[in-house]
């Protein structure tokens, strides 16, 4: 007699999550010509604050670990976030959970 398996109906959700990330930047070190190569190179952006928002991001996304414990940490773009003085760290999250979906 063949056993049948009986699956389990899936649930699905949409989460908003919503995270605060400290970013800690050298200004010294995001000089004009390392911007204009960046910009060459990787984003369009201008100012201290918009590679602030940049590593915030990448944080938030957990696609690069930027803690102030791991100077050797590669970033692309940045190099070694110990040698460009960058540091973040996720300071606060909250999350609510929006609604469920119907799964037809």
């Amino acid at each position: 007699m063949a056993e049948t398996t009986v699956k389990p109906k899936l649930r699905t959700f949409e989460v908003e999550v919503r995270q605060i990330v400290r970013v800690k930047l050298d200004p010294a070190k995001f000089t004009p010509e390392f911007m204009a190569d960046f910009r060459r190179d990787f984003y369009p952006l201008y100012g201290l604050d918009d590679h602030a928002e940049h590593l915030a991001q990448l944080v938030a996304r957990g696609v690069a670990e930027l803690s102030p414990y791991l100077p050797k940490e590669f970033v692309e773009g940045y190099g070694p976030i110990g040698e460009m003085g960058i540091s973040a760290e996720v300071h606060d999250c909250e999350q609510d959970v929006l609604r469920e979906l119907s799964d037809a």
